[in-house]
């Protein structure tokens, strides 16, 4: 079963960066709804504003590691 440490270990490994839910899917080999679901289930994965990724969206699936 798939744990959101996962997740979590892969956007510690790229602290800092701002990655969106394309780039995890790929990258991860997970499907995009088990994704949406494990970072929903994390404390640390937070969502990026979209104006911080000059976006003028209401909302993108692009995330960060927040310790």
């Amino acid at each position: 079963m798939l744990t959101c440490a996962i997740v979590e270990d892969y956007l510690k490994m790229h602290n800092g960066k701002n990655l969106s839910l394309r780039t995890l899917h790929r990258d991860l080999k997970i499907s995009r709804a088990k994704i949406i679901r494990l970072i929903s289930s994390s404390k640390h994965i937070v969502a990026v504003k979209p104006l911080d990724v000059g976006s003028r969206a209401y909302f993108l699936h692009v995330y960060t590691y927040k310790a």
